[in-house]
């Protein structure tokens, strides 16, 4: 099954995977144990597993971004400062 959004759709649930992965990474310890728990209840520890959860919102983010630009049209700019 494939999932189709607008690129419109798509660029905004990268931002916010990206905004929910920076603010997991940034969260308490406490916060952290309640999400694992959440997730995974009835595990021992299941705060070892927030991590890879943050870790996969990330790249999840990063790829969608990636995916978005992926078909724009260079402008021939490599980004550096000055190169305006």
């Amino acid at each position: 099954m494939t999932a189709v959004l607008s690129d419109t759709d798509a660029a905004e649930l990268a931002d916010l995977l990206g905004l929910l992965e920076d603010w997991l990474l940034h969260a308490d310890d406490d916060v952290l144990e309640v999400l694992g728990r959440f997730v995974w209840p009835g595990t021992c520890a299941p705060q070892q597993y927030v991590g890879g959860l943050i870790d996969r919102l990330g790249e999840h983010s990063v790829r969608l971004s990636q995916q978005l630009h992926h078909d724009e049209p260079d402008d021939g700019k490599d980004g550096e400062p000055g190169d305006e």
